[in-house]
């Protein structure tokens, strides 16, 4: 297919004087303003692949076709709007397969003509699907070898008030098995040369727990967890995948799964119904049905299987192990929602899996005490071989047989399902992480290892993303893949167990935490709050007591306090840091709740202290499930200073009136505030005031009272005398006459 931009050398030269008045109307646009126009994003497009058919070309493949969309992200209108394919040569080594993973090549050895879109012309923020279909035995996009291709997708059209450009591509891999028309057959793997390989199966996603209404129902920060769950939904596709692993012996064999406590806490949370927080309060959740069977059907699955926790909401370890949070990694690192809702999974509580596979030192040294003694990492956080290494960690206070030990994740299949984020000067590129590409790339790093890889891995351990963003066509067509690698005995299935329980088979080795790893952690900001606010929830528990006739234990009353801080920490937030401090602002927010069920009221009405050893009655409710022990203050200028607080026990879901015994300062009028807290001084509730009206004699008082009372006397004194002198002198005078 001819298109207009295939052009002549004919039509080149006819070029020529158009290219130059373009450059002095350029010219002149800079020296005679004009109407202004955006310089970043000016005309860009974005484009979406869906899917890829076939995702591995053989022998038999005729077409290849693509299928996405195409969005006008800029700020002008494009028009002539056109796509290709073009590739590059085949890599011929793990090295070259890494690179063309993250950026386009920068030659094409094949290109298809170029095929209009069926939409021309994109205002901004209209988008057009396309459907393109190239044929691999008559087109000029030629797969002549077996082997992995740099596939790039390219876009080109004009924006107004510009030439023709790219204006954006998709950059990916094609495995070619067999060239098109070549009944090519893979040869034998070679004796001793097949790899073991093992599979992490993950379940999580993004947190979005907020709390619940006060009927007990959860809040959720949005619904789209519910359309996860639903057919056709991330999770539900995750979920069917483990159906089919279940049901092929190797893939059960070699798989464990990987569960977020958080997702099963929040989705058992939504069975009964929920609520949704939107700008003008709350909603009814739609997704109560959805999660009900996707939670039966995850027990279903994980029943009798290795299941691997992850830490709590994908917790960042290493940020809690630096601001010294070893209770909140605790928590991140327990299981007991698991142990509630997946009863009947095979819970291996030795293995811990960081989000982000990097640990440094001391969160290593913190997981050894709490009995973890194994990490899944990432190759880059202890070494940079290829495939699958067990390497005991150096530099700890264990030694021999109970030195914590480290299991890297394959670099070159881990690198390709996670994908990377595109930099920002390559922002027309669509980023590997979309699920389309990363699913192509992790096929294409598989059929690598299977077919082309001069020197396999003794070792495949595969952990696609935790929050791995898929579809149920991506999962089958992995799925499918490592099958056939299976069946064709290039890799054997190795149980996790197994793997789990494998002797180092490196020399040990000390954790590398590169500062990228730093970067990306969790703002300090952020960890300085929560570990703030922690700090007061360990006062609390101290507070805290059981009740005689209730069922909850203080910790079960403070953990969630503790998992909403956790939220804040969530791997969901790397590279945003802003949801990260709202998701720590939410934590603050739970915790400011849970304190203000505890309160102190007054009747409003003004007291009255008859003397100066009184009583101020205190009104004190505690709406917890458990006994809460508190401290009373009063503060006033009309008290003394010897006696402002007095502790007391408040029972579970009751309220009590304590007689506070004050010594009086003055009479007359004057406020006392009242303000509880734990006995460390956490602040419970809001504090109160109350009108106080004292008839009572302070010392001072009765000290002027009493000097008055004299004066008084002495005055009267001194007129009775005058008087009497007065009527002596007066007598006096009278004799003398």
């Amino acid at each position: 297919m001819t298109s207009r931009f295939d052009r002549s050398p004919a039509r080149s030269a006819r070029a020529v004087p158009a290219f130059v008045c373009a450059l002095v109307v350029m010219l002149c646009s800079v020296l005679v303003p004009g109407p202004a126009h955006a310089e970043n994003g000016g005309g860009r497009l974005y484009l979406a692949v869906d899917s890829m058919q076939p995702r591995v070309v053989t022998g038999t493949s005729g077409k290849l076709v693509v299928s996405g969309s195409v969005t006008n992200t800029g700020d002008r209108k494009v028009s002539d709007i056109a796509l290709r394919l073009q590739v590059a040569d085949p890599v011929s080594s793990e090295h070259q397969l890494m690179t063309a993973m993250a950026k386009p090549p920068v030659t094409a050895l094949y290109k298809s003509g170029f095929h209009q879109l069926p939409r021309q012309q994109l205002e901004p923020g209209q988008s057009t699907h396309f459907r393109v279909s190239v044929d691999l035995h008559t087109s000029s996009l030629k797969l002549p070898t077996a082997g992995i291709y740099p596939l790039t997708v390219n876009v080109n059209g004009r924006p107004d008030y510009g030439g023709d450009a790219r204006l954006a591509s998709l950059n990916t891999l094609l495995p070619v098995s067999s060239p098109p028309g070549h009944l090519g057959f893979k040869s034998a793997p070679t004796p001793g040369k097949s790899s073991g390989f093992t599979m992490l199966w993950p379940f999580a996603g993004t947190p979005g727990q907020l709390g619940r209404t006060p009927s007990g129902k959860p809040i959720m920060a949005d619904d789209s967890l519910a359309v996860a769950l639903r057919p056709g939904g991330r999770l539900s596709a995750l979920l069917d995948g483990a159906r089919r692993i279940l049901v092929d012996q190797s893939l059960r064999q070699s798989t464990c799964f990987a569960v977020d406590p958080e997702l099963v806490q929040a989705v058992a949370g939504m069975r009964g119904g929920y609520q949704v927080r939107t700008n003008d309060g709350t909603v009814a959740g739609t997704g109560a049905q959805a999660a009900r069977q996707w939670l039966s059907g995850l027990a279903e699955v994980t029943k009798g299987r290795c299941v691997v926790p992850l830490p709590y909401a994908q917790a960042d370890l290493v940020a809690l192990a630096r601001a010294g949070a070893v209770d909140l990694e605790q928590q991140a690192l327990g299981m007991s929602v698991l142990h509630e809702y997946l009863s009947g999974a095979q819970l291996h509580d030795e293995i811990a899996v960081p989000d982000a596979g990097m640990l440094d030192a001391r969160t290593m040294s913190d997981l050894a005490g709490m009995d973890k003694k194994t990490a899944i990492v990432s190759p880059a956080n202890i070494g940079n071989g290829t495939g699958t290494g067990i390497q005991a960690v150096s530099g700890l206070e264990s030694s021999g047989q109970d030195r914590p030990k480290a299991i890297t994740t394959d670099a070159l299949l881990t690198r390709a399902l996670r994908g990377q984020p595109v930099k920002a000067e390559e922002g027309a590129l669509t980023p590997a992480s979309t699920p389309a590409v990363a699913s192509e790339n992790g096929i294409a790093a598989l059929v690598y290892r299977d077919q082309f890889d001069p020197d396999p891995p003794k070792r495949m351990l595969v952990a696609p993303p935790a929050r791995w963003n898929t579809s149920t066509e991506d999962v089958k067509a992995w799925l499918d893949m490592v099958d056939e690698v299976l069946s064709d005995g290039t890799a054997n299935p190795v149980p996790p167990s197994t793997l789990f329980s494998a002797e180092p088979n490196q020399p040990p080795s000390s954790l590398h935490y590169p500062p990228s790893a730093a970067a990306a952690e969790t703002p300090r900001s952020v960890t300085a709050k929560i570990t703030e606010d922690n700090t007061e929830v360990r006062d609390l528990r101290g507070a805290l007591s059981k009740d005689s006739a209730g069922s909850t234990a203080p910790e079960e009353a403070i953990t969630g306090l503790q998992q909403g801080l956790l939220r804040a920490t969530s791997g969901a937030w790397r590279g945003n840091d802003d949801a990260a401090r709202t998701a720590a602002r939410e934590g603050t927010n739970r915790l400011r709740a849970f304190t203000e069920r505890i309160r102190v009221s007054s009747s409003g009405l003004p007291l009255s202290l008859a003397s100066k050893d009184s009583q101020i009655p205190v009104a004190v409710s505690n709406a917890l499930p458990v006994n809460v022990t508190v401290r009373i203050h009063l503060e006033s200028p009309g008290l003394r200073d010897d006696q402002r607080y007095t502790e007391k026990r408040i029972p579970a879901h009751n309220s009590r009136t304590v007689l506070i015994p004050v010594k009086v300062q003055r009479s007359g009028r004057f406020n006392v505030d009242i303000k509880l807290t734990t006995p460390g001084q956490t602040p419970l509730g809001k504090p109160t005031r109350v009108d106080v009206s004292s008839s009572a004699f302070g010392m001072v008082t009765v000290a002027i009272t009493i000097t008055a009372f004299v004066a008084l006397i002495l005055l009267a004194g001194r007129r009775i005398y005058r008087r009497i002198r007065a009527a002596r002198t007066s007598a006096t005078a009278s004799g003398s006459k």
